[in-house]
């Protein structure tokens, strides 16, 4: 939330995660990924996940769509292809 004189203010937890750490909006601007760093997901060793939200953007709430395995322990850099 960044106020008129360009100050951040907490708005509270956006969505509940585990370990999120890099981000990435698909290019039509409705859904966020995030990488969950972890070496266990869901009972699958050395996998983290990644997880979807679609994108409130009159409230900016975001609200879980899916997680999935990312199937390598401690996931990071991701990016979506506009194809």
């Amino acid at each position: 939330n960044v106020k008129e004189t360009g100050k951040l203010t907490p708005i509270g937890l956006a969505a509940p995660s585990v370990s999120p750490s890099f981000l990435t909006v698909h290019p039509n601007g409705r859904t966020l990924f995030a990488v969950n760093e972890s070496r266990r997901y869901n009972g699958i060793a050395n996998s983290g996940s990644v997880s979807a939200f679609s994108i409130n953007h009159s409230t900016g709430a975001l609200t879980p769509l899916n997680i999935v395995p990312s199937r390598g322990a401690d996931p990071c850099h991701l990016t979506t292809d506009r194809t």
